[in-house]
């Protein structure tokens, strides 16, 4: 009877909550009826579907098949809670981290929404990996030998391609960055290893069957059902392999778990705040810049009647390219002021 009453508790609170938009209302409902699967793309389905503590084959199956890498096979997972950013952040992105048999470390993170500064905190994120493999080392700097230091391998599983992607004329749904190339065309081997993976563009390849003729298929299909697990087509095209019908099966369980169902209804609620906080910046910033620009333009006007430049004033008002003109001049003018548009 608790039980059915925490079903009906919940089922309450996400109907009547006023912040979720109906399509997701309809999900998590469908979720607690136990007429849908919690997305792969949640924190707390993901690490119970992928974990390489429970499910090694599958965190290294993604990790291979992403990287092209079959020598990436977990000896021991890995705590990376040095590696996590602050709490907002942890809410949108996690991720797992396994030792690899040959000493490397690599690292699974899904992101749940659109993430602009994605190439930065790559960058950041893969490093801080070198400097925990290298500390892990436990060897003195000046007994080091650099051609056996180990490499951090870094896939990105991404629901919504950020903006840089989405633009990229590529038909491929994984890019994958192994080398540096210098401006003079000379390639570089790097320690840091990333594999940036488009799971929604993957989706709509495998629906549209638009893939490319080398294409990964048993891949391209894992990718397709983290994208979207409840997707009767997704289903109905790959539920007959052993190794992906143990994932929905899996999946099943977990999705009827009282305490799995409420966390991704607070899951779905931080990606809500978070859109909601994004969009008050954006406007914030749209104000702000507005309100700069107007106090530059009175200034600028002030500053022409000041010097008798009233025809000046006249002629910036309806023309854009002379107003600029004279931005320009006023700038040079006044630059050890520390003048800014």
């Amino acid at each position: 009877m608790t039980q059915n009453n925490n079903n009906i508790s919940l089922r309450a609170e996400i109907i009547n909550n006023m912040d979720l938009s109906p399509d997701i209302k309809k999900l998590l409902v469908s979720i607690v009826d136990g007429h849908a699967l919690v997305p792969l793309t949640t924190d707390v389905m993901a690490k119970r579907i992928f974990s390489p503590d429970l499910h090694p084959e599958r965190f290294d199956f993604l990790m291979q098949r992403i990287m092209k890498d079959d020598t990436l096979v977990t000896k021991s997972p890995a705590s990376n809670e040095t590696l996590l950013d602050n709490m907002e952040s942890k809410r949108l992105i996690f991720d797992m981290s396994s030792w690899i048999t040959d000493g490397r470390y690599a690292n699974l993170e899904f992101q749940s929404v659109a993430q602009e500064f994605i190439f930065n905190r790559a960058d950041i994120h893969s490093s801080r990996m070198l400097m925990m493999l290298y500390s892990a080392d436990c060897r003195k700097k000046d007994t080091v030998n650099y051609k056996n230091v180990k490499s951090a391998v870094v896939v990105i599983l991404m629901k919504n391609s950020p903006k840089a992607f989405k633009e990229f004329n590529s038909t491929r749904y994984i890019h994958r960055i192994k080398t540096a190339t210098s401006d003079t065309g000379m390639e570089f081997p790097l320690l840091r290893q990333i594999a940036f993976v488009q799971l929604d563009k993957a989706l709509e390849q495998f629906l549209n069957k638009t893939y490319n003729q080398d294409e990964d298929l048993e891949l391209l299909a894992i990718l397709a059902i983290i994208a979207d697990i409840n997707n009767r087509s997704v289903y109905d095209a790959t539920s007959n392999s052993p190794f992906i019908k143990n994932i929905y099966e899996d999946a099943e369980i977990f999705s009827q778990d009282r305490e799995v169902q409420r966390m991704t209804f607070e899951s779905e609620l931080n990606t809500v705040f978070y859109d909601m906080e994004m969009q008050g910046a954006e406007q914030r910033g749209v104000q702000e810049g507005i309100k700069r620009g107007i106090d530059f333009t009175n200034d600028l006007y002030s500053w022409l009647y000041s010097n008798n430049r009233d025809d000046d004033v006249k002629k910036a008002s309806f023309d854009s390219d002379y107003r600029e003109k004279l931005f320009e001049e006023y700038r040079s003018k006044h630059s050890d002021n520390n003048i800014e548009a």
